[in-house]
């Protein structure tokens, strides 16, 4: 963990001298590219960390030998894009090191992209990434990392380069990434479709608080399942009639987080500003998603959940651009969300056991340290989730 946030510091302190030191300064970019450095590198050099790496390592085994057309009938699940995609990079090295390469310079490459044309301080958003959704995105569910990044670059040429068939285009090759885009494509219609207002976010949040505690003592899933059940294969009758009896929704603390978002943006929301209206799109996604579909299993609502994750990277973008965040309390604030977050990331001891220690392949391959998390170790702390 002290790796972890070694790096959030590192990242932290360059985000200060950009902010209160090169203020205007064409230096603003080089801290930027110094930002993006540190996040390829970290996530290029991850070496078995997370719980799908050896998943995606075992897949690369399985394809890499194989021609174009006998990769193309295997019988795996979906995802084509990304199967071709690490198909042809080993065609390249023989190195499944070079997939992770590969793929850490792409995501972070269209993030880099996406957050610089949407005029987002990239190192404010490096630094709520990286202690929110980074671990998971760029070690571990490689797929939808470079899934969400798209969604964010799709977002980027259509509000700001107003184009209407490339961000279409983009988010349909996200699909063939990760079948997760699709929720991307509904996000990104609702985005671009409906004007939210300051009054409709109002109610969206009053009955959001009101819709979780119904749901507290009303079980919608087993509603929905008794409806339903004498249509679905019994393989997964057997997972759903399962969860149904289990299911036990309650609010939790990020639950207050996101209301607590919302209210803030209620006073600094201008519809007509870009920035305003994702973050008040994806505030009102995040909503849905933990209040309103909060009876839905946790294990769907996380997938859906990372094209919707950064509302907070814009809402402090927001709050960046007003007059009384110009003074050292804002970094503060900064620094004490960041930290938290990544405290909040790693509360979980078994998300705990699969992401710490950090282990690089520099590490393992270089220096010959004992690799810790082996795919026994992992399926062990897989067996354990209930």
């Amino acid at each position: 963990m002290y790796t972890y946030g070694f790096v959030l510091l590192l990242i932290l302190f360059l985000y200060f001298v950009k902010r209160y030191v090169f203020v205007g300064s064409n230096q603003e970019f080089v801290i930027d590219l110094v930002v993006f450095l540190i996040l390829c590198g970290f996530s290029a050099n991850s070496f078995s960390n997370g719980w799908d790496w050896h998943v995606y390592h075992q897949r690369y085994l399985l394809i890499s030998p194989l021609s174009f057309s006998d990769m193309i009938s295997l019988n795996l699940f979906g995802d084509y894009g990304y199967r071709v995609f690490t198909w042809l990079i080993s065609q390249i090295a023989e190195d499944y090191q070079f997939v992770i390469l590969t793929q850490s310079i792409i995501i972070n490459g269209m993030f880099f992209t996406a957050f610089r044309k949407l005029k987002v301080d990239y190192t404010l958003f490096a630094v709520i990434f990286f202690s929110t959704s980074y671990l998971k995105l760029e070690l571990s569910t490689f797929r939808q990392g470079i899934s969400v990044a798209m969604f964010f670059l799709a977002i980027s040429y259509r509000f700001i380069d107003g184009k209407r068939w490339t961000p279409l285009l983009i988010l349909i090759s996200a699909v063939f990434m990760h079948a997760s885009a699709v929720f991307a494509i509904f996000v990104y219609i609702f985005m671009t479709k409906v004007l939210i207002t300051k009054k409709k976010l109002l109610y969206i949040s009053f009955f959001a608080m009101f819709f979780i505690f119904f749901n507290m003592y009303v079980n919608i899933f087993h509603l929905l399942y008794s409806l339903v059940s004498h249509f679905i294969p019994q393989r997964l009758d057997i997972s759903l009639s399962t969860y149904a009896s289990k299911i036990n929704v309650r609010p939790s603390f990020f639950s207050f987080i996101l209301i607590f978002q919302s209210f803030i943006l209620y006073f600094i929301y201008k519809p007509n500003d870009n920035i305003s209206r994702i973050c008040a799109s994806l505030i009102v996604v995040n909503l849905f998603l933990f209040f309103y579909f909060s009876f839905v299993p946790n294990i769907i609502l996380s997938r859906l959940y990372y094209y919707s994750s950064f509302s907070l990277v814009f809402l402090l973008c927001k709050l960046s651009e007003n007059k009384g965040s110009s003074g050292i309390q804002f970094y503060f604030i900064i620094v004490l969300v960041s930290i938290g977050s990544l405290l909040a990331t790693l509360r979980d001891p078994l998300e705990r056991n699969v992401y710490t220690p950090y282990e690089s392949y520099i590490g393992i391959e270089v220096f010959n340290y004992p690799l810790i998390k082996t795919k026994s170790y992992i399926q062990t702390n897989l067996d354990q989730i209930d």
